[in-house]
């Protein structure tokens, strides 16, 4: 009964919260305008990830949080939601971003790993120091807190990509018995229901840095999350069902950037490289584009 509650209570307030700010917030200092690299042709607001993202860290706090095991999640999200939003109301570059990001990963990193001893690998458990441990962490949240950033570039496509992620793994807390696990989650599948309820095409907003880099931030942390009970932290971490999770991120994060190195271009310079801007400008089918990349991450969340 307490999933249909929270999901409902943050459905609803998420869709209300969306429609308060198309009417009230003057979208001036937020607007997306088109360029070469982008397919939209008209100035669409991208205030839609304060909507989703507020709601998501309140109720999460007081609903979810009671015992203060999940403070270190939310306080980190509040900090990547914040970020995002400066960003959106005045673009900064990645040289002012970045090494906020790297103090809120590591800030996580130095809560969490004396108490993982054991990361396991499709069985396997890796042989590797803590202090490697942590170093590859504070990349792979580096990596993941931006890969949605990265593919939201089409209408529905970062959050439907994330709603079918948060889904798959709201099961996997409920297989496990993880209930907080699983509240979190469903908290981000009502909100995004409704964020793409403004977001379909032709969006009324999209969701900005402030949706993209928290949704980010929420798949980065998902393999602690998961560890983190009532009963204190678990010893043992299985990286495999995560890496499955986030596998078409990674395929196309690192394609992408092997790519703009080898061609000679700053990295992290954004483009049209992407496999959805690929497909797109392949068979001119928004719809056929967002069917084969939910597909691939739909295999990713079976498996």
């Amino acid at each position: 009964m307490l999933s249909i509650s929270y999901f409902t209570l943050s459905f609803a307030l998420t869709l209300w919260f969306s429609r308060f700010l198309l009417r009230y917030l003057d979208p001036t200092s937020f607007l997306d305008h088109p360029n070469k690299r982008k397919i939209h042709h008209t100035p669409t607001p991208r205030f839609g990830g304060m909507a989703f993202s507020i709601i998501i860290i309140v109720l999460g706090w007081f609903l979810v949080n009671t015992s203060g095991i999940y403070t270190w999640y939310f306080l980190g999200a509040m900090g990547m939601f914040i970020l995002g939003a400066i960003d959106d109301y005045n673009d900064i570059s990645w040289r002012y971003k970045l090494p906020i990001q790297l103090f809120i990963g590591t800030l996580i990193v130095i809560q969490f790993f004396p108490h993982i001893e054991t990361v396991v690998f499709f069985s396997k458990t890796l042989p590797l120091s803590q202090l490697a441990l942590m170093i590859i962490f504070v990349f792979w949240f580096i990596g993941i807190s931006n890969s949605i950033n990265l593919i939201d570039g089409l209408d529905g496509l970062a959050g439907g990509f994330m709603l079918l992620v948060s889904f798959a793994a709201a099961i996997m807390g409920f297989i496990a018995g993880n209930v907080g696990f699983m509240y979190i989650n469903i908290l981000f599948i009502a909100a995004l229901l409704a964020f793409l309820h403004f977001n379909q095409r032709p969006a009324k907003f999209f969701m900005g840095d402030s949706g993209s880099l928290l949704l980010g931030y929420h798949l980065a942390v998902l393999p602690l999350l998961f560890v983190t009970k009532n009963s204190g932290i678990d010893s043992i971490i299985d990286i495999t069902p995560f890496l499955l999770l986030s596998s078409y991120l990674i395929t196309d994060t690192i394609r992408i950037f092997f790519i703009r190195i080898r061609e000679g271009k700053h990295p992290f310079e954004p483009d049209q490289g992407h496999l959805h801007y690929q497909l797109y400008n392949y068979g001119n089918s928004h719809n056929g584009t967002l069917i084969t990349i939910f597909s691939l991450c739909g295999i990713g969340c079976i498996l």
